[in-house]
């Protein structure tokens, strides 16, 4: 079973209708739909002036279909639904269905480009799939989804302020899930520089089991989160020549919390024995991020993102007692500097205002929590 990226978008007819019903039809054609984007309005990009808007969105599905029988499915659904190609390249269409990132393969043939050839210049496709698939490594580029969203999103422009040198060569992101550690934590790295640290959670092969049966799989999905991230930050601990620092979207402590929330008195000692002796050793951050929402604002974003194990009955509960477990251990005053964010009004996704803000306000960083304005002044 493979799993496949593609991007979707229609700018003809109903256009939310004719991707939902690309995607039924994908399914009914061996194309498992697994996660799906929220889908956002566009600009044509190419292609005769005065188009309509586009919605573009994007997938991840699993199929055990090859990359060319993919391709010949996804033009019988283009065609079913009235996509009409007389008209040239880039033209309207009811449905338009790409093959993004097929997973690790690299494909360069006349009819079949993998991973697609205008990914990296494309916001239209980048910004769905960095809601999807922030840490998914595409092939040839060498960077992440994120990386590429964040660097599109900076643009070519030089910026109009000078950020200062930062003291911090580790800065931590963090926060419940859903607030945007990993969308901030991408577009800090691009801006200053630093190398960008991302966790996988999509690789957790206990997390959907975790989600649907609590008691029973809690312990192995913690004890995989627990050597996945000992493993990237001890790799971490080797400094890397080429980057004058690094920015994660999760610190080692994170475990912790989380461990505190989803196992029983009994596997919590076990586990609390486990992590003490492989954190000793483990680099802390300088100062942490620490990204806050309200839990209206936590649960649209994560059904935005549609990620189905996420969806459960007890979505705002389990919501709720992980934002109050992060609160809890931002009370505490030792550690890294704090500094607190709340989001429920920032655009984290394309505001330079807010990055800048963010940005200055880890150079003027105090011992203990520091709380972010914004809008700056209260206004």
């Amino acid at each position: 079973m493979s799993t496949v990226y593609l991007g979707l978008g229609a700018n003809l007819g109903d256009r939310e209708a004719n991707i939902r019903r690309a995607l039924e039809m994908l399914a009914e054609r061996g194309v498992g739909v697994r996660v799906v984007s929220a889908l956002i309005e566009t600009e044509a990009v190419g292609g005769p002036a005065g188009q309509p808007l586009f919605v573009n969105g994007a997938a991840l599905v699993e199929t055990e279909l090859s990359p060319r029988e993919l391709l010949e499915v996804c033009n019988q659904v283009e065609a079913a639904l009235g996509r009409d190609r007389s008209g040239g390249r880039w033209t309207a269409r009811t449905i338009d269905i790409d093959i993004l990132v097929y997973g690790q393969r690299v494909i360069d043939a006349p009819d079949l480009t993998v991973p697609h050839p205008r990914i990296v210049a494309r916001g239209f496709v980048l910004e769905p799939l960095a809601e999807i698939a922030p840490g998914l490594s595409v092939p040839g580029t060498g960077k992440t989804v994120a990386e590429l969203w964040a660097a599109y999103n900076a643009g070519s422009a030089q910026p109009t302020w000078k950020p200062r040198a930062l003291p911090w060569r580790h800065i931590a992101v963090e926060g419940p899930m859903g607030v945007g550690k990993t969308t901030l934590a991408a577009r800090l790295a691009h801006e200053l520089g630093y190398r960008l640290v991302l966790e996988s959670p999509e690789t957790n092969p206990f997390l959907p089991m975790m989600y649907k049966d609590r008691r029973r799989w809690a312990f192995h999905a913690q004890v995989a989160f627990l050597l996945d991230r000992w493993r990237q930050l001890s790799a971490l601990a080797q400094g890397d020549l080429f980057a004058p620092g690094a920015v994660a979207d999760y610190f080692f402590e994170k475990d912790r919390i989380f461990a505190g929330i989803n196992l029983s008195v009994e596997e919590l000692v076990l586990y609390l024995r486990l992590e003490e002796g492989m954190g000793e050793r483990l680099p802390k951050p300088d100062a942490v991020v620490y990204l806050r929402a309200s839990l209206p604002a936590l649960m649209e974003r994560v059904r935005r993102r549609g990620i189905a194990y996420e969806l459960g009955e007890d979505l705002g509960g389990y919501l709720e007692r992980i934002s109050a477990a992060y609160g809890e251990h931002f009370r505490r005053p030792e550690g890294p500097p704090v500094l607190v964010v709340d989001t429920d009004e920032m655009d984290l996704v394309r505001g330079r205002g807010e990055l800048e803000g963010i940005v200055s306000a880890l150079g003027a960083l105090s011992p203990g929590c520091n709380q972010f304005e914004w809008p700056p002044g209260g206004g």
